[in-house]
């Protein structure tokens, strides 16, 4: 069985027309000055690219990082899971795979884990908008959706 560290050093940043995220790590202060430069200079360069071009400049740009000796991950957006906490303690992961379509077509519903005032359990889905993370109104709130018992 094979082991594997994580680098101390890790940068992620949005590139292209469909903000897919590229990744770059280091285990130094140095490298990862480095990767820092790296990044810059391929986001600048793909900021530039057509959409259709920019998955082909992604993995050429992640294939000629790899070359060098940094180690890359590209990741779809969509695919992207972010969990945060509210001022509450309640837990809202956006990015679900799961998450059902809002009705206004404003994305997905993100997903609410917390405790009641009377300290029950719950989970359910609900609009993005009311959770911490910054997400745009729409012209209704929808509904929260309640997983069927």
């Amino acid at each position: 069985m094979s082991s594997t560290t994580e680098s101390p050093f890790s940068l992620t940043v949005k590139v292209g027309p469909n903000n897919d995220l590229l990744t770059g790590r280091a285990d130094t202060k140095e490298e990862m000055t480095q990767r820092i430069a790296d990044l810059r200079e391929l986001t600048a360069v793909l900021q530039g690219s057509s959409q259709s071009a920019v998955k082909d400049d992604t993995q050429a740009a992640v294939q000629a990082l790899a070359g060098a000796g940094i180690t890359t991950q590209v990741v779809e957006e969509s695919t992207a899971i972010d969990t945060q906490m509210d001022r509450y303690g309640n837990e809202w992961t956006y990015g679900h795979p799961d998450a059902p379509d809002l009705p206004d077509g404003r994305g997905k519903y993100a997903r609410k884990k917390g405790t009641n005032k009377a300290g029950r359990a719950y989970v359910g889905w609900f609009d993005p908008v009311k959770g911490p993370k910054p997400f745009s109104k729409g012209a209704v709130e929808a509904e929260p959706i309640w997983p069927q018992r």
